[in-house]
């Protein structure tokens, strides 16, 4: 593997870990409890479609190399957990800041 390829994998992952993380977030807001075979439907099949996103590019990184994959995997894994700390955050600081204004 080049060293101008490592940029694009390192790219490539934490591209998709925000795709990955925005269609996830979507798919639960579409949840309607009025409407269990549908939300199944989407969770399901918005799942799938991750999954397979996912093999897909796992894929065709190691037919480049088995580095390509393993930085691809690496990057993508620690974008999810950075992007998951910060919506985290931001999401306890909205609450603190919702809760404080009902008082």
């Amino acid at each position: 593997m080049s060293a101008w390829e490592w940029p694009l994998w390192i790219l490539l992952g934490g591209g998709i870990a925000l795709l990955f993380l925005n269609t996830q977030k979507w798919s639960v807001q579409q949840i309607a409890p009025g409407k269990p075979f549908i939300s199944q439907v989407i969770i399901l099949g918005g799942s799938l479609i991750r999954w397979l996103l996912i093999a897909l590019i796992l894929v065709l990184a190691l037919k480049r190399s088995a580095v390509a994959a393993l930085v691809f995997f690496a990057a993508f894994m620690i974008a999810r957990i950075v992007i998951l700390f910060v919506w985290e955050r931001q999401w306890r600081l909205t609450g603190i800041q919702t809760n404080s204004q009902k008082d």
